[in-house]
C-alpha cells in the first residue's frame, strides 16, 4: 500500500499507526467481529451475504486490508477501497446507517481497547488515565447513503477534565479515528507526554 509521496489520512508518527501496527490488532478484529455479531439486523446481512462460515479467516482477512488501507494507504487508495465498498453494500441493500454505525463502532470499539488491554499502556502509561466518556455520531446529509458525510464527536475524561473531539469524513470509521486520536493525542498532552 501507498508507496508513493501522497499522504494518507494517518501520518506514521499518528496514534493510529501505532495502534493499528500493533499486533493486538489481530485480536481486536476478532473481538470487532464477535461485537458486530451481537446485532441480530446486521448479522443477518452478514448471513445472507457473506461466505463466513466457509472462510471465516478470510472474511477477518479481508476486513484487516481494509482497515489496514484506511490506515497506511495513501487517500486515493483508502478514498477508492471505501467507495467500492460502499457501493457493494448499497448494491445489496446493507446500507442501512444504523447497522453500519454499529459495524463500524465494533471496530472503533474493539482496536484501542484491545491494543491498550495488550501492553499499549506499557510505551503510555498516562492512557490509564483516559477514559472515552461519550461517543456521538451525526449523519450528514443522509440522503446520500453510505456516500453521507459523518460527523463523530468524542467526548473523553481524564478524571481531572473533559474534552471534546470530532472527525468528520464520509466513512465513519475514518471520523471515529480521527476523532479518537486527537482525544488520545490530547490527553497524553495535558499530561506532560508528546506521542511519538
Amino acid at each position: 500500500m501507498g508507496e508513493s509521496a501522497q499522504p494518507g489520512f494517518y501520518s506514521p508518527d499518528s496514534v493510529t499507526w501505532r495502534i493499528h501496527s500493533d499486533t493486538s490488532m489481530f485480536v481486536g478484529g476478532i473481538r470487532a467481529l464477535l461485537e458486530q455479531a451481537l446485532h441480530p439486523e446486521a448479522m443477518a446481512g452478514v448471513a445472507a451475504h457473506s461466505n463466513f462460515r466457509e472462510d471465516a479467516w478470510g472474511r477477518l482477512q479481508r476486513t484487516g486490508d481494509y482497515v489496514g488501507t484506511l490506515t497506511f494507504g495513501t487517500r486515493d487508495e483508502a478514498e477508492k477501497l471505501a467507495g467500492r465498498v460502499r457501493k457493494v453494500h448499497a448494491m445489496l441493500k446493507l446500507d442501512d446507517q444504523k447497522l453500519l454505525l454499529w459495524v463500524h463502532m465494533a471496530m472503533v470499539d474493539s482496536f484501542p481497547d484491545t491494543a491498550l488491554r495488550s501492553g499499549l499502556e506499557k510505551i503510555y502509561p498516562e492512557l490509564k488515565k483516559l477514559e472515552l466518556t461519550d461517543y456521538k455520531v451525526r449523519i450528514l446529509e443522509g440522503r446520500h447513503g453510505t456516500g453521507a458525510v459523518t460527523r463523530v464527536l468524542v467526548e473523553t475524561s481524564d478524571g481531572n477534565g473533559e474534552w471534546n473531539t470530532i472527525g468528520v469524513h464520509e466513512n465513519v470509521i475514518a471520523a471515529s479515528a480521527m476523532a479518537l486520536e486527537d482525544a488520545v493525542t490530547y490527553g497524553l498532552l495535558r499530561q506532560g507526554k508528546k506521542p511519538e
